[in-house]
């Protein structure tokens, strides 16, 4: 499988899993492609502690991952929540726990997926 040009050799690690199921992820509107760039993408010259995970891009695996996102970073609050079903072709994940879900993931997008065609905002208030 092809992986996006920014992302970086030996990239995504050996133990990341082709990509399945639904995961979640912050977006501004109507997914939109700006809205799945990586950090790497975002500030090409930026440095950052793994560069592999900086050409990756966060999703959460549950609505409660999001939700606590939401309730603990203002910048979030404003935003949309996507939610997307990814398949084997659309390139390679690994659970990457952050310090506010265990659910957060990052997903490495094989070359050309277009993934705002495939993920729709949802509300995530009436998931359980």
């Amino acid at each position: 499988m092809k992986f996006r040009p920014h992302i970086p050799e030996n990239c995504p690690p050996e133990d990341a899993n082709v990509s399945l199921g639904q995961v979640y992820r912050m977006v501004k509107d109507d997914p939109a492609p700006e809205d799945f760039l990586s950090f790497r993408e975002l500030k090409p010259d930026k440095a950052y502690p793994s560069e592999c995970i900086a050409s990756g891009l966060s999703v959460y695996a549950d609505a409660e991952g999001i939700r606590r996102l939401r309730s603990r970073v203002p910048r979030f609050r404003k935003m949309n929540v996507a939610l997307g079903e990814l398949d084997e072709n659309h390139g390679k994940i690994k659970n990457t726990p952050s310090r506010l879900h265990e659910s957060h993931h990052t997903w490495w997008l094989a070359e050309d997926i277009e993934p705002w065609t495939f993920f729709a905002v949802v509300n995530i208030e009436d998931e359980t």
